[in-house]
């Protein structure tokens, strides 16, 4: 689309070139010839198309100048990405072989240790899971499955009443945990 547009304007001036000689051709009747300050005021038809074609011309070259500038930019940005990218992944390759090397004595056990309560009132379960995986003969673990349960005095679920604030306590248990 855009090559034929080029022909087509590409035709217009070849014309319009080839007709210049003819226009001034014809004008050159014995008339006497503008001064220089009326030509500069009016231009004539094709000097005005020429001057038109250049700014365009001179418009689209400016673009396709910054066009490339931005792409030289992006460029560059792109090889400094893909280098940090490249470190990052070979980080990760390291620590995915050093996770492998680990898998042939981690086992899932399961078990059921009651969660300490941290200061901010969340659960804590890392010692009850260091807690079932020792109790099975290993070094360390981690939970990987716990269980939460409502614990309330028996006189509550007894009397079949709702519980008043703060006095039932919920629980949580590590069911299952990840040991080496």
């Amino acid at each position: 689309m855009r090559i034929a547009r080029l022909a087509v304007v590409a035709g217009l001036m070849l014309t319009l070139a080839a007709l210049t000689p003819i226009a001034v051709a014809e004008s050159s009747a014995p008339s006497q010839p503008p001064s220089a300050q009326q030509q500069e005021k009016d231009p004539g038809f094709f000097e005005s198309v020429k001057r038109w074609f250049e700014r365009g011309f001179s418009k689209f070259k400016g673009g396709m100048d910054d066009a490339k500038t931005n792409m030289d930019k992006l460029n560059e940005k792109a090889s400094a990405a893909s280098k940090d990218l490249g470190e990052k992944a070979a980080q990760a390759g390291r620590d995915a072989a050093e996770a492998m090397k680990k898998i042939p004595t981690t086992r899932v056990v399961e078990g059921r240790q009651r969660c300490d309560t941290a200061p901010n009132g969340a659960p804590d379960c890392r010692v009850a899971a260091q807690t079932i995986c020792t109790a099975k003969g290993y070094v360390s673990g981690t939970s990987v499955d716990f269980v939460s349960a409502e614990k309330c005095p028996p006189a509550v679920w007894m009397n079949r009443r709702k519980p008043e604030p703060g006095e039932c306590v919920t629980e949580t248990f590590v069911t299952r945990a990840m040991c080496q």
